[in-house]
């Protein structure tokens, strides 16, 4: 398993707090099985967001007079928790 964690982000020049991101971590998972012998089977389950961690990856701030004052602010939320299974079979 492998988490990354990340410190505090602002997205514009002007540090705007109100489409700033708090520190967050984001743990990923992957077990595979790779069989031996001339005829190679693998099989392999991952996990993205195991906690399903609520952050955004992205922001724009489009409110304030210097920014364009369009009345709103654009976000980008991260990917939610994501799963899959992969198989594999080399002859």
């Amino acid at each position: 398993m492998l988490f990354r964690s990340y410190g505090k982000q602002y997205f514009d020049a002007f540090n705007t707090e109100r489409i700033a991101q708090d520190a967050y971590a984001v743990g990923n998972a992957r077990l595979s099985f790779d069989s031996a012998g001339p005829r190679n089977f693998s099989v392999a389950f991952w996990v993205k967001n195991v906690t399903d961690e609520k952050y955004l990856a992205y922001g724009l701030n489009q409110n304030d007079a210097d920014t364009g004052q369009l009345g709103f602010d654009y976000t980008l939320v991260g990917e939610p928790r994501t799963y899959g299974v992969e198989v594999g079979y080399r002859f």
